[in-house]
Formats: C-alpha cells, sequence, structure tokens
C-alpha cells in the first residue's frame, strides 16, 4: 500500500526581473561601478537577497551589467538599502552586505484635495486618484518635485474661458 501525501502548496507570487530601465550607473570608477536600482513595489529586499536572478534583464545590458564588487543601491517605497555584488552566474547576481535603512516618515503632509493625493514612491512624487484603487499614478506619470506634481494636478481642472 501505498501512502499517499497531500502536500498543501502555496502559490508562489510572480516577480518580474528588474528592468534595465530601471538602473542608474551613478558612478564608474576604475575598479568598481556604483549602481542605484529603483526597485517596484512588488519587490521586497528579501527578493533581492535570495532571487538573484532578478537581475538577468540588467545583466543583458552590456552598459548596465554589475560585476563582482560593485556597489549596489536599491531604492523601494519608504526603503533604501546598500549592498555589494559578490559574485554573478549566468544572468545572476549575488549581493552581500545588505544594509537597510528605512526612510523616516514627512512631518509635513504632502498636498492633497477632493479629487487627488500626492505620495511619495521612492525617491519621486506621484498623484493619485482618490476612490481609485489603481496603483499605477494617474497619468502613468511621476515628479521630481512636490511642485511639479502640484502643477500636474492643477492642470487636471478645467479653466474658465474669458
Amino acid at each position: 500500500m501505498a501512502k499517499s501525501e497531500t502536500a498543501s502548496t502555496t502559490p508562489e507570487r510572480e516577480i518580474l526581473p528588474i528592468a534595465p530601465r530601471s538602473v542608474t550607473i551613478d558612478q564608474i570608477t576604475f575598479s568598481r561601478k556604483y549602481a542605484i536600482v529603483a526597485l517596484e513595489s512588488s519587490i521586497t529586499l528579501d527578493d533581492c537577497g535570495n532571487k538573484p536572478e532578478l537581475f538577468r534583464l540588467v545583466q543583458q545590458d552590456r552598459n548596465k551589467a554589475l560585476a563582482p564588487n560593485d556597489h549596489v543601491e536599491l531604492r523601494g517605497d519608504g526603503w533604501t538599502a546598500f549592498a555589494y555584488v559578490n559574485e554573478i552566474d549566468a544572468g545572476k547576481v549575488f549581493l552581500y552586505g545588505i544594509r537597510k535603512v528605512d526612510r523616516p516618515k514627512r512631518t509635513a503632509a504632502l498636498f492633497e484635495d477632493d479629487k487627488f493625493k500626492i505620495e511619495m514612491r521612492g525617491s519621486v512624487y506621484a498623484v493619485y486618484r482618490k476612490g481609485s484603487n489603481d496603483r499605477l499614478p494617474y497619468g502613468g506619470k511621476t515628479f521630481s518635485t512636490v511642485d511639479q506634481a502640484r502643477r500636474f494636478i492643477a492642470e487636471q481642472y478645467p479653466t474658465k474661458a474669458a
């Protein structure tokens, strides 16, 4: 008699690889690169350390491919982490010395009105329509300053013709 085993498997969440457009090479010295990686909100710091295949698309880009001893700054929603590249292997990047720093909360609230609100996403600002459950910013745009985001909101309201 064969014993039947029931294994409860939880579906593993799908994580898309890091796109080369999310990587900025900040500085190149004689012996290493300094890269800044803007992570999607679905990617956690644990994913970066335990899933080296996340970097496979980055490794295919000659200009942005990482090498051993490169410094990597990982920017997530509300946190930044600093790491070093230990080794690379066929589209995989193995990180070590990962140090996470949580970004402090803002002391002043960002602008919002009855239709729109501004939120900080990593190091940029995004405009969201209130009452919408859309995870993407309204208009698909992000802004480097709060003033740019406020001007975008002002453009969404019709102006009276003189």
